[in-house]
């Protein structure tokens, strides 16, 4: 069996491990009662599709649905509904979400209460918590027919967004503001000041111009293009588990490690979280949404592992 064969294997049977456990297409925007909901959060489109759904199990306390989660890309603006909150641009990424919630802390106007973030913890003021949820790992992504060998080593990659690769490879990052596009440069020794000439995060648009790379989005590849891509993004697009944007994307291999459902051993493995106001940890309703591994976001095991994320022990976990 070639590689892309072993690859096209694995998608099919998580797809059926995620039909056997339910598995359903991601919510988008928070609608139905209660309107609005009385935690609203915006930010990380890694975390979007698990997140969506979560915000839509009522809490186990009071049969209330609590949490409502805002898509990263859709209209270009957002209202949370409560009232004197006016529309403002939809974050689109870990960053903006962050700053979405500075924004609205700032302004103590209670428009936002929560952000999805795929990249840890900053100093922020005023001060925010990380809280734990999930696991997720990062690969490459490439064509069923790339230039680029769907087998690295990390060093390899590392090469490659080094400017050190074959000179007619492009290798991607997503928009800026993207959590996956911080972690990804971490991951291959670069950051935001240090990213060198051949690095991308736009690409030709078909009429004319550029376009940004959007996270997690295929679409974006060809031939001599190379792309992060969440792991649990993936899953959860190839098994129609949300929308799918993967295009011909496959996902590569690093350092002999697959990408697998459960993907807390591969070597791009992160931590996911939502950032809370540090000024309310000691609130009830924080408490019972993120806080601890009965919060009602680390209870919901069965939908974190069908949208692709590994169970994090440490659910619930405030950090720093």
């Amino acid at each position: 069996m070639n590689r892309r064969s072993r690859l096209l294997g694995l998608a099919a049977g998580v797809s059926l491990l995620l039909i056997a456990v339910g598995a359903g297409t991601a919510q988008a925007d928070p609608v139905g009662a209660p309107s609005p909901r009385d935690l609203v959060g915006v930010g990380s489109d890694t975390t979007e599709a698990v997140m969506n759904p979560v915000s839509e199990v009522p809490f186990s306390g009071d049969g209330v649905k609590h949490l409502g989660s805002f898509n990263a890309v859709g209209s270009a603006t957002i209202n949370t509904g409560r009232a004197g909150c006016a529309a403002i641009a939809r974050p689109n990424g870990s960053t903006a979400g962050r700053n979405a919630l500075i924004n609205s802390l700032n302004a103590g106007d209670n428009c936002i209460q929560y952000a999805r973030s795929s990249s840890g913890p900053v100093t922020t003021t005023p001060a925010l918590k990380w809280a734990e949820f999930a696991i997720d790992g990062v690969s490459y992504a490439v064509t069923p027919n790339s230039n680029i060998p769907r087998r690295l080593s990390r060093a390899d990659v590392t090469a490659i967004y080094n400017c050190q690769g074959d000179p007619a490879w492009t290798p991607l990052i997503p928009q800026a503001g993207s959590g996956t596009r911080a972690f990804w440069l971490s991951f291959v020794g670069l950051t935001e000041t240090t990213i060198p000439a051949c690095v991308k995060d736009t690409v030709p648009a078909a009429g004319g111009g550029n376009t940004p790379v959007e996270e997690h989005d295929g679409r974006v590849l060809d031939n001599n293009r190379i792309v992060p891509f969440s792991i649990a993004q993936y899953i959860s697009q190839v098994t129609q588990n949300q929308q799918d944007r993967h295009g011909q994307a496959l996902l590569g291999v690093i350092d002999g490690t697959p990408p697998i459902l459960l993907n807390s051993v591969v070597p791009g493995n992160r931590k996911v979280y939502n950032i809370i106001p540090d000024a309310q940890t000691g609130n009830a309703l924080y408490q019972a949404a993120f806080i601890g591994p009965n919060s009602h976001v680390c209870r919901q095991s069965s939908i974190i592992t069908q949208f692709g994320f590994g169970i994090d022990p440490t659910c619930g976990t405030l950090t720093p």
